[in-house]
This record gives C-alpha cells, sequence and structure tokens, in this order.
C-alpha cells in the first residue's frame, strides 16, 4: 500500500513539472520573431503620466524610468510635469548591455523606489533575465512594465520564468482599442511564478486595481506546499517516521506548534525534511553553508525551525524573522562532589601552613639547646640538656603532651613562655578546624565562569561544545580576550572530546565525566529536565553572550514580513510559552527526593582514615629504624 502511495505521489510531482516546463522551456530563447510585430507606438507621454501620477504616493515616491529609444520622446514630455509634482526623476535609456540598470539596482534594491519600463516585451525579457543571471534582488523596487503591441500572452509567460517570487511587478498593456489590461504574479501551490489578468479598462481602473494589490497588506500563500527543514531537538522538534518521499513526520514540539499556527494562519502546507549533515548550520570559510541553514540558503527548503539563532555569519546568507526567543550561553557541568577523606585530619591546614609549623618545631630545638649551651659556658654547674631530648619535647607541646624542661634562668622562661602560646593557639585552631571539617563536608571548586575554566581543565575537565554550530564560532573567530583563551582549552587534537554533535550527548558527558560542557542556558535547563536529573547538574552562575532565536528563511522571502507579524502575535498573547510549558508537561516530573542524603552529620572512619594512615606510616618506619639500628649496633659489637 506504501509503495503504491508513493508512486502515486511521484507520478503527481512529474506531472506538475511537466506542466511548469511546458509553459517555460517553450520561451526559453530571445528570438524577436517569437513575439508579433508591433503596429505602431500608441502609448503617449500624458498616458504614462496620468498612470504614474495616480498610483505615485507624491510625497513619498522616487520615480526611475528605463525606456527604449522609440519612447524617447514619450519620457521627455514628462520631465516638466513630473519636476512640478515634486516627484524625483531619474531616467535611463535601454542599451542593451544593461550595465548602467545593473548598477542602479544594485544601488536602489533595499529603498522603495517605482521604476517604471517603457520598452517592447522583447527588451522587457531581456532586463528581467539579466537581473536573474547576475542574482539580483531589488526587492525594495515596485515595477510598473508599460507595453503596447506583440502578443501580450507570450510576453508575460516568458516573464514567468525570470520573475523572483516576491517581486513588486505590475505589467500594463494597452491594446489597439485603446484599452488597459493589467497583469499581475503570483505563487501557486508549488512555488512556481504565474500571472494572471487584474482587469481591463480605462487608466483610471488600472490606477485603482494597482493600489489595492502591488503592495498586499497580508501575504497569503494560498495553499502553497512549502518545504521546512529541521533538526530533532527537544523539546523545540521531535521527528518521527521518514515517509518514502524523504520528508519525515513532526510529532511534536512547541515550535511544531509554531509551524502549524504559521500554516493555517498564512494558508500552507508544509513537508518537512531533515539536513544530510544533521546540523544547524553556518557559513564555512570556503563559502558553503551548512545543515539546515544551508539547505535554506541553496532553496532546497523555504525556511527552517528548530531553534536557529541568528549570527552574523548566517545573515548573511538567509533572511530571519522577528527574534521570537532569547537565550544565553553558560556552562553545565556535575555537582561539585564532597572532596576526597583520606586526608580530612590534614583538612584543617592548608600545605603551606603544615610546612611553617614543621619548620617552627624544627628550629625551636636548636634554639632552646644553645641557649643551654650558653649558660653551661657561664655556669658550668648547670647541667646541659642534650638536643634530641629537647627537640622531641618541642614536638610534645605542639601536641599537648606537656612539658619535661625545667629551667631556674628568667631568658629561657621567656622563650619557652612564647612558644607554649604558640603551641595553643596552633592546637586550639586544629581542633576547631577539624571538627568543622568532618561535621561539614568540603566540595570542590564549582565552575561558574569562563575564568574558571583554565583551572578545571588543570584538575582533569574537558571543555566541550557542539561542533558545527553558531556555539562553536564563537570561539573559533575569536581573536583575543576570554573566548580566544577557552578556544585554545578545546581538544583540538581528538576533536571528538570537546566536540559533540548533539546537546543530549554533552548533557549526558558532563554528569558522567568530567566535562565542562558550553550550550545554551534554554537548551541546558530543558534537557535536565527531561532526564529527571536537574539535581545532578550545576549550571554557572555567569552566562554570557545574549543569543536571538528566528525562523531562517530565503533571502528575499515575500512572505518574511507576514512571517514575522504572525509570531509577534504569537509571543505578545504568550503562546509559546504555552506550547514550551505543555511540551514539558508530557514528561513526568523530575524526582525531588534528596536520595537518601541526610542533615545529620555522623563521624564515620572515611572522616578519621587519615589517623589510621599516620598510626601505620608510624609503625612501618619505627620497623625500618629498628632493623637499621640492629644492623648498625652488630657492626659495633
Amino acid at each position: 500500500m506504501r509503495l503504491k502511495t508513493y508512486f502515486i505521489q511521484m507520478a503527481l510531482v512529474v506531472n506538475v513539472y511537466a506542466l511548469r516546463n511546458s509553459r517555460t522551456l517553450r520561451f526559453s530563447g530571445y528570438r524577436d520573431s517569437d513575439f508579433t510585430s508591433d503596429t505602431g507606438r500608441n502609448v503617449s507621454s500624458s498616458d504614462v503620466l496620468s498612470v504614474i501620477l495616480t498610483i505615485s504616493n507624491i510625497s513619498q515616491q522616487f520615480l526611475h524610468i528605463v525606456y527604449d529609444q522609440e519612447y524617447a520622446e514619450a519620457v521627455a514630455g514628462m520631465t516638466q510635469p513630473l519636476s512640478s509634482a515634486s516627484i524625483g526623476l531619474m531616467t535611463l535609456r535601454y542599451d542593451g548591455q544593461l550595465r548602467r540598470l545593473t548598477q542602479m539596482l544594485d544601488f536602489i534594491r533595499h529603498h522603495p523606489s517605482l521604476l517604471v519600463l517603457l520598452c517592447p516585451p522583447v527588451h522587457v525579457v531581456h532586463i528581467f533575465r539579466t537581473i536573474k543571471e547576475n542574482n539580483i534582488r531589488p526587492f525594495g523596487v515596485t515595477w510598473l512594465v508599460v507595453m503596447e503591441g506583440g502578443d501580450v500572452e507570450i510576453a508575460v509567460l516568458k516573464l514567468e520564468g525570470f520573475i523572483l517570487e516576491g517581486s513588486r511587478i505590475q505589467v500594463l498593456w494597452k491594446d489597439p482599442e485603446g484599452l488597459f489590461h493589467l497583469f499581475f504574479p503570483r505563487v501557486d501551490t508549488y512555488g512556481f511564478v504565474r500571472f494572471h489578468k487584474r482587469g481591463k479598462g480605462s487608466l483610471q481602473e488600472m490606477g485603482n486595481f494597482w493600489k489595492q494589490d502591488a503592495i498586499p497588506k497580508r501575504y497569503s500563500l494560498s495553499g502553497r506546499r512549502m518545504r521546512v527543514a529541521c533538526k530533532d531537538v527537544w523539546p523545540v522538534v521531535v521527528i518521527g517516521e521518514t515517509h518514502p518521499d524523504g520528508s519525515v513526520e513532526l510529532v511534536s514540539g512547541f515550535e511544531v506548534a509554531l509551524l502549524e499556527s504559521l500554516s493555517s494562519y498564512l494558508n500552507f502546507t508544509f513537508s518537512a525534511v531533515l539536513s544530510p549533515d544533521n546540523a544547524w548550520g553556518n557559513l564555512q570559510s570556503d563559502g558553503t553553508v551548512t545543515g539546515i541553514v544551508g539547505m535554506v540558503a541553496r532553496q532546497e527548503a523555504d525556511f527552517a525551525i528548530s531553534t536557529v539563532t541568528i549570527t552574523e555569519g548566517r545573515e548573511s546568507v538567509v533572511d530571519f524573522t522577528l527574534p521570537y526567543g532569547f537565550t544565553a550561553l553558560g556552562l553545565a557541568s556535575r555537582v561539585p562532589r564532597i572532596k576526597n577523606r583520606a586526608i580530612a585530619v590534614l583538612s584543617p591546614f592548608t600545605p603551606q601552613v603544615w610546612l611553617y609549623i614543621t619548620i617552627s618545631i624544627l628550629l625551636m630545638g636548636p634554639v632552646v639547646y644553645a641557649h643551654s649551651y650558653l649558660m653551661n659556658k657561664s655556669l658550668p654547674a648547670v647541667a646541659m640538656l642534650g638536643l634530641q631530648w629537647i627537640s622531641f619535647n618541642m614536638f610534645r607541646n605542639i601536641v599537648v603532651q606537656g612539658n619535661f624542661i625545667q629551667t631556674t634562668f628568667w631568658s629561657q622562661r621567656c622563650v619557652l613562655f612564647f612558644w607554649y602560646c604558640y603551641c595553643l593557639v596552633i592546637s586550639a585552631l586544629y581542633s576547631g578546624m577539624l571538627t568543622a571539617v568532618l561535621a561539614i563536608p568540603s566540595y570542590e571548586t564549582p565552575i561558574d565562569s569562563l575564568e574558571d575554566l583554565p583551572r578545571a581543565v588543570k584538575d582533569g575537565f574537558v571543555v566541550g561544545v557542539m561542533g558545527d554550530t553558531s556555539n562553536e564560532d564563537v570561539f573559533k573567530v575569536a581573536t583575543d580576550g576570554i573566548f580566544k583563551q577557552t578556544w585554545e582549552l578545546f581538544d583540538h587534537k581528538d576533536r571528538s572530546r570537546s566536540f559533540v554533535s548533539g546537546p543530549v550527548i554533552g548533557m549526558k558527558r558532563a554528569i558522567t565525566e568530567k566535562f565542562v560542557f558550553i550550550i545554551s542556558e534554554g537548551f541546558a535547563t530543558s534537557i535536565a529536565k527531561k532526564m529527571g536529573a536537574s539535581r545532578k547538574f550545576y549550571f554557572g552562575r555567569e552566562t554570557f553572550l545574549p543569543l536571538r532565536i528566528g525562523l531562517p528563511c530565503r533571502t528575499g522571502a515575500p512572505y518574511l514580513e507576514s512571517f514575522s507579524r504572525a509570531i509577534l502575535r504569537m509571543v505578545e498573547g504568550g503562546l509559546l510559552s504555552k506550547w514550551e510549558v505543555d511540551e514539558y508537561g508530557k514528561f513526568a516530573e523530575e524526582r525531588t527526593d534528596k536520595d537518601g542524603e541526610t542533615n545529620t552529620v555522623v563521624i564515620t572512619i572515611v572522616h578519621i582514615q587519615a589517623a589510621f594512615y599516620v598510626l601505620l606510616l608510624g609503625i612501618c618506619l619505627a620497623v625500618i629504624v629498628l632493623v637499621i639500628e640492629n644492623i648498625w649496633n652488630a657492626r659495633i659489637v
């Protein structure tokens, strides 16, 4: 059954393209014989002037006229009246090369202007073919093509092959009876430009038709079938099965709801397609464009969804709608874990403090011994204390094990007094800090900003980002500053370690490995909720580089403005926020239990294991010294 459906669809597509080719290939050349010979010029300067004054907004329009030699007299007759009406005027004679015309179009293409063509049909077709071949997109120009004589049907059929969708053009043809016929282009269901006859009558009637149809207030796609490029990214777009024609089923997602609303409002249908490389896409150094953005730029799709951020590179190849979402980049990593308790008894002091304490103990023994030596020189009757005995006594003092030194000299008492005070302070600080360390867990230093990344890399973390995205480009194109420093922290030798293919993969690595994932704030929180593991992630406190999200459309797409207006109404009505909340509601709420954690702190063997390690180390050292002493004593004997 599916195979039968597939063949039927293919037959319809072949018939549509055959119909298009039958209308366009028949008139692909520029033989003058295609056009009936003119019987005479009967369009006067008064006719053209009446049309211009009827359709022009005198206070705003700037007028350009491109004319053939046969209309030189008619154009000359309009110069003075238009100047009197304060209408800016620029005239250009048709020369066949069209260099000056293409330069003029390139200059005015972004400025609202009215351009009147006064040329025979064969020259009109030549002008629009040249515009298309040179890839000129003068979408700010409103065209009025005034023709007479010849076969108007052949002329408009030839024009259909060269008119870009979205071009504002009206064809005004004067028949031998003196009546005017107005034609305007419309895009059919399959995206082909077709001219339709708007009416027939006097200049005044044609002017009224022009005002109604030249620039429509709302662009209707008239049931057109649109191709939408997308990428499977929850909660934005969720993809289902693939159809025989290569399109995919859109199951859910808040941008899918946005797409369906646009389809209903602007009257179009759509088919969703995936990009071959399954990427968002960017402009590459060789000029190519990857991902779904590339499909739109190459006109393989009409527009794209899947939360595409607006960047300078992407804006150079596609046009974006008004932004409907805002986010920023942030850092996602695992929740800081409790530090190793193996050396908890050493945690109260830093290694530097322990070093100073050790040095002070080693120095106090020689200081007190030197004092005893000097006193023994002056008073030989005074007993001489040994250096080893004095040094060990200093250690007894620091660990609060009493004092064996007896002295009657005030100088020695002064030294020992301040030494005992020093030992008291050290002992009190160690006891208090040890209690705090054992009672309150000590955690790894969190990663809150880009400035913390070098320290994280030293601690064994890998910095990662989604490859071939705007997130990567932020750091790749940086020439200095913190972004450049961050780019140097990525693993460029093994790109698979730092550059992941999707947000879910990166988030999973963030909680299972030492991995810092640079990702947009919105993506990070949504994926964490879906995984039901929000408590396992740590999101940096600082965010950076605000990002705008919009729909990328083909350059110069006529429906771009209508898309933007419709999206703005949806955002103002809170529909996007509602659709996003509804998408989250389709999944179970994340767990709120604390996984067995308790607020009561109990001292376990883990907390004091370092004390046993110290005791074991002392016993092992004593055994080694015992063996050495026995060997030494045996040699002496």
